[in-house]
This record gives C-alpha cells, structure tokens and sequence, in this order.
C-alpha cells in the first residue's frame, strides 16, 4: 500500500517560508508561489511595515490546477495545487490599490513555499509607516532578504553560535 501510493522517486519537498517583495512598477516581474500538490501554501499580504493588506478579491487563471480558500476581508490565501506540473496565474486586488497584484503558480518543485508573506512596497492607505519609509525605485537588496528570512548566500559556510540562539554565516 506504500509504494503504491509513494510518488516514485519522490522526496517530501523542502519547506520554506519566504518574502517575495511585491514590485508594483511596469515592466517588472511578479512573485512566483511555489507549489507541490498535496500541500497547502497560505499566502499573505503585507504592506511596507508589516500592516496586514486586506484582500478585495482574487481571479485565477487556471481553476482546475489550483484550489483557493480565503477568508472575505483577510489578507490571507490558502492555495493547493490539484495537478502536477501545471502553472498558472493569480490577479489579486487588494484594499485600497487601484493596480492588481499578479502572482505566478508554479507546483512540482522540489522547494515548496509553506509560506510566503508577500510584501507591498507602499503604506496601506490609511495607516502609518511606523517609521520605515522605501525610496520608490531603490532596489531591495535580495541577498540581505535572503539572510533576514534564515537563506545564507551561496556558498557561505556556517558558523557556530555560543552564548544565545541565532544562525551566523561567513
């Protein structure tokens, strides 16, 4: 009963959690959601300071790849991917954001995003900064990103901490 219903050859993929910055400007590329079928990715929306960003509504490209569940007025997306190797994509309109934000669905892969707290790059209407402000057009550095979400840079080698918890790279 085990290896007929093991995928063969298949692995658990590694889980992640991420942080994909949502760039709103023409001509750039959306976040990519990746997927595995028979897990489920909760997707969040953020503005600049960590304010959640209230979901209006959702259109997916291709409904029999995914299944979506959201809870009206969250900033929150459950999303499953039905079918293997198949992408699609999602338009999400969130409160107060005249532009949609647009996500790429990608299952099959062998890192899978339990997680991604996707971050606008502006101050839900509304709401204070908090003090953190981001220059329009100054470009966010990825490997920094990378480390505040526990992601070393290629080939960093490990270091090890004595006297507190925390991860350290060289």
């Amino acid at each position: 009963k085990r290896a007929s219903s093991t995928p063969i050859g298949e692995t658990p993929p590694k889980p992640v959690l991420s942080t994909p910055i949502v760039n709103l400007a023409p001509g750039s590329s959306p976040p990519v959601v990746r997927l595995e079928q028979g897990f489920v990715t909760s997707v969040v929306f953020t503005d600049i300071s960590g304010n959640p960003w209230p979901i209006v509504s959702y259109d997916l490209g291709n409904s029999k790849a995914f299944n979506i569940q959201w809870l009206t007025n969250s900033n929150l997306l459950m999303i499953q991917a039905t079918s293997m190797y198949t992408y699609g994509n999602l338009a999400v309109t969130l409160k107060g954001l005249a532009t949609p934000v647009m996500l790429t669905l990608v299952p099959g892969q062998r890192v899978v995003d339990y997680r991604a707290d996707l971050q606008i790059q502006r101050v839900l209407p509304g709401t204070t900064s908090n003090g953190f402000t981001h220059v329009s057009g100054t470009p966010i550095d990825q490997t920094l990103l990378g480390i505040l979400n526990g992601v070393p840079p290629q080939n960093a080698k490990v270091l090890k901490i004595i006297g507190g918890q925390g991860l350290a790279w060289l």
